[in-house]
């Protein structure tokens, strides 16, 4: 890792940390600009979009930024379920969890997400509700 994109990243968690997500999402961007090879750059955008913004498209796609440099990353395969879950994507949801299931057995939380993902699925074949793709 370079040291300007070091210094990015560090500001980054700082305004992360501070609450200030425009401004650590800037400085995670410019990190991604230093360093577009070390995946923990993405990795923190997708978290921040999907989790404090509800930017689910930006978090789908920063995930698989993330997927691209380290395909068995169980977290950006569980975060990119989460936004595929919330963009109605479920097919595609099921599928990264069932990779990250093989990657990670135990993962409690993934089964968890499994189970809510497999149950809206059923409720769209049932109940025509949901979009999935």
């Amino acid at each position: 890792m370079s040291t300007k994109a070091q210094a990015a990243k560090d500001k980054g968690n700082t305004a992360f940390k501070n609450g200030d997500f425009p401004s650590a999402i800037g400085h995670y961007s410019q990190a991604i600009l230093e360093d577009p090879k070390d995946w923990t750059f993405p990795s923190e955008l997708e978290l921040l979009r999907y989790l404090k913004l509800g930017k689910n498209e930006d978090a789908e796609k920063d995930c698989t930024a993330v997927l691209a440099l380290n395909a068995s990353n169980v977290k950006a395969l569980f975060r990119r379920a989460q936004a595929r879950k919330e963009l109605g994507k479920l097919v595609e949801a099921q599928k990264d969890l069932e990779q990250a299931t093989s990657l990670d057995p135990s993962n409690e939380s993934v089964k968890t997400e499994m189970i809510a993902v497999k149950d809206l699925l059923m409720e769209e074949i049932y109940f025509g509700r949901g979009t999935s793709t």
